[in-house]
């Protein structure tokens, strides 16, 4: 089914309940992504989308039973027929020229779908327009300005509408690039401290970003350590930056209160029954970025 025509439906359709029209975002199950979100010019971005979770039913199979007269269970894809051709996906047989979209499940097949991305700055290679076959996919773009990516598209049963955009942001010097980082204030068991960040598990920003310092914009007296562990603990107070951390944008970062700053001196108390009472205020920091030299 084209966009037009669930748009067509779905107006139609307004006044029950299984019709949406969600033009706030991407709903869940499907998901899409831009990464890292912050960017040295020329450096790669990726644009993701899966919609692999999408609801499944058997009515949704186009063709149906995966192109073969009946669903056949199977293990490996020697046990599906040489006629026509096929593979053996999820636990059941799917012709060859069935898309791996298409191919059903024990719950059938997931909703018929229709995805276009596009960007503000630069055009996706090989574009995704209208796409409803791809379930799952990425575009690898290097883009030299800040982009603005949008997905748009719709799925039925119920049928949805979907808008959302999300920002690739190029780093520069002048105006400063901050990248704020948040440790929020959590129990160790009967411990009181700070969640800690791990950039090598989500890299914010692309390979030749750099840090070129490191400033607290709290009203507290923190110890920062960062990047790796021979570098800190810093201690800064409020307002203060130091170049300490400088370098390649990931590790595990980490603060603390400084014991010398007032909120410091009430301990909160731990209690895996009752959470924690009168705990810390949650901290931050801010990595002010650049890029490498070429």
């Amino acid at each position: 089914m084209t966009r037009l025509a669930n748009s067509l439906l779905c107006l139609a359709l307004m006044a029950l309940p299984s019709c949406t029209l969600d033009r706030s975002g991407l709903v869940s199950p499907a998901t899409w992504s831009v990464e890292p979100a912050l960017f040295c010019p020329g450096d790669p971005v990726t644009v993701s989308w899966n919609f692999a979770r999408l609801p499944r039913h058997p009515d949704n199979c186009r063709p149906r039973n995966g192109g073969y007269s009946s669903t056949i269970a199977c293990t490996s894809s020697s046990g599906c027929p040489a006629d026509p051709a096929g593979r053996c996906l999820d636990g059941f047989c799917c012709a060859n020229s069935v898309p791996s979209g298409r191919c059903p499940t024990g719950d059938g097949c997931i909703a018929p779908f229709n995805v276009t991305i596009t960007a503000d700055t630069l055009s996706l290679d090989p574009p995704v327009d209208s796409e409803s076959d791809d379930v799952r996919g990425t575009r690898t773009v290097h883009p030299s300005e800040t982009t603005v990516f949008t997905i748009r598209g719709d799925w039925v049963n119920p049928v949805t509408l979907f808008e959302e955009t999300r920002t690739a942001t190029r780093i520069t010097a002048i105006p400063e690039t901050p990248l704020p980082v948040h440790f929020g204030f959590a129990c160790s068991g009967a411990t009181p401290g700070y969640r800690f960040v791990d950039f090598n598990a989500n890299p914010p920003a692309t390979e030749n970003a750099r840090v070129g310092s490191v400033r607290n914009p709290t009203g507290h007296t923190i110890r920062v350590t960062g990047g790796d562990p021979t570098r800190g603990p810093i201690t800064l107070r409020p307002g203060e930056a130091t170049d300490g951390f400088n370098g390649p944008v990931r590790g595990v970062w980490s603060v603390a209160l400084d014991p010398t700053d007032a909120a410091a001196l009430r301990v909160p108390r731990c209690s895996p029954d009752r959470g924690a009472e009168n705990p810390w205020p949650d901290l931050r920091i801010e990595l002010v970025l650049v890029c490498a030299a070429p």
